[in-house]
Parts: C-alpha cells; sequence; structure tokens
C-alpha cells in the first residue's frame, strides 16, 4: 500500500503561511500540563511561607503595631493624689476635731435623725390653756374644727437650713418676727389670728403653726409658742 503523505519540509529561513490579510496563521494555544499546575501551586506555597515566617519573627521581637504605622503615644499619667492644702487654708476641720460644719453641733442629738412628735393631747393642753385632741401625724384641733396647733418634726440640719429662708418669708406675711429668747436657735412670728415658729434642739427641728385660737388674738400667741418651744426635747 501507500505510505502516508509527508507534509512538505520548510526551510528554516521561511515565512510562516500567511492567512487572510497577509496576517501569519493563527496558532493554537498549548493546552497546560499537570507540570504548569504543579508550579504555579509551588509558588503560591512559597509565598505563604514567607508571609508567615515575617509575621512570626515580627511577633517574636515583640512587635504590636501594624507594619507602617506609628507607635502609639502613652497617656499621661494621672495623679489620684489628693492636693495638699496651702498653708493657713481651712479643710472644715477645727481645734475639737470636728468637721467645721454647723450641724456637727447637733450630732449628739442627731442632726440627721427626724425625732418623733414631741406632745400627747394631754400635754398640748396644758402648754395652749385649753382641751386639745391628738388628730394624728403631731396635729391637734380643739374638737370643734377651729384652732389647731400642728408641729412638724424633723432632723435639725435640715430645720436649719430653712430657717433663715423661712424666717424671711415670715417678715412679709406676719405683723411682728422676734428671735426665740434663752439662747434658742429660731423665731416667733405672730399676727392676729395665727402665729409660727421654728426651733433646734439638741433632739431635732420643729415648726410650730396655731391657727384661730380665738382667745389668744394676735398678742397671745408669742407667750404661748414661747411655752411650748421651751418644752420641747433638748
Amino acid at each position: 500500500g501507500r505510505s502516508p503523505a509527508r507534509p512538505p519540509r520548510r526551510d528554516p529561513g521561511q515565512q510562516p503561511p500567511l492567512g487572510r490579510a497577509g496576517r501569519p496563521a493563527p496558532t493554537a494555544p498549548l493546552p497546560a500540563g499537570p507540570s504548569g499546575r504543579r508550579i504555579a501551586t509551588v509558588v503560591v506555597l512559597g509565598l505563604v511561607l514567607v508571609a508567615a515566617v515575617g509575621a512570626g519573627i515580627y511577633l517574636l521581637l515583640g512587635g504590636t503595631v501594624p507594619f507602617g504605622s506609628a507607635a502609639p503615644t502613652q497617656p499621661a499619667a494621672v495623679s489620684t493624689d489628693a492636693p495638699a492644702s496651702a498653708p493657713g487654708t481651712d479643710t472644715g476641720s477645727t481645734a475639737g476635731g470636728g468637721t467645721g460644719d454647723p450641724d456637727v453641733a447637733f450630732a449628739a442629738g442627731g442632726a440627721d435623725v427626724t425625732p418623733d412628735c414631741p406632745f400627747t393631747a394631754a400635754r398640748v393642753s396644758e402648754l395652749v390653756g385649753q382641751p386639745m385632741k391628738d388628730g394624728g401625724s403631731c396635729l391637734f384641733g380643739d374638737g370643734n374644727g377651729v384652732a389647731t396647733l400642728t408641729i412638724v418634726p424633723a432632723s435639725a440640719s435640715t430645720t436649719e437650713m430653712t430657717m433663715d429662708y423661712m424666717r424671711d418669708s415670715a417678715t412679709r406675711m406676719y405683723a411682728n418676727v422676734e428671735d426665740l429668747p434663752g439662747g434658742t436657735k429660731g423665731w416667733i412670728a405672730t399676727k392676729d389670728v395665727e402665729a409660727m415658729a421654728m426651733a433646734v434642739t439638741g433632739k431635732g427641728g420643729y415648726t410650730i403653726t396655731m391657727s384661730s385660737f380665738q382667745r389668744l388674738g394676735g398678742d397671745g400667741y408669742a407667750p404661748v409658742l414661747r411655752d411650748v418651744v421651751a418644752a420641747l426635747p433638748r
């Protein structure tokens, strides 16, 4: 039989056959073989290994800042020590070891303790000179819904903080305002149909109001209130 036709041999200096428009005829790309994939895999693994080794060396050297960034500045230390008092500055202490707070004067009796109602109905009746009944919450009345005497107990510190303000208000509401006698801290205010007093003792503070005592009138309230204040717990 016939032997297969062999392609004509081309001279090395001969140009490749031209296609249309005088361009070289396209040639098919070589398929990627297993060896090509192995080379790519080796390159990728090499890059990963280099990155891992670099990171390990960076951490081993104590690096905590990302590459290329400036080292953070440490905040200035804040002192928690209290500033020393300047010479001659009053820090609230007194020669007696107190705090300088006026409320300390009432500490033995409870400057911040609200006392109980100081009187019974029988005692109030003696002080005002007429029968009075206990209406609860330190409110006493004559039983006819007319004359009343009310006592509001509070801590000594609270009463003292409001005393000056209340006195100033009383000067605009009452005909007469005067200090309590005998060195007791407080005041009395009176007018024709009612009266009011504030007092601070060693047991607490008390605000006392009297109203509609027909037999007393304006001038009769002051001596009765003085007796009520004098009978408060000391």
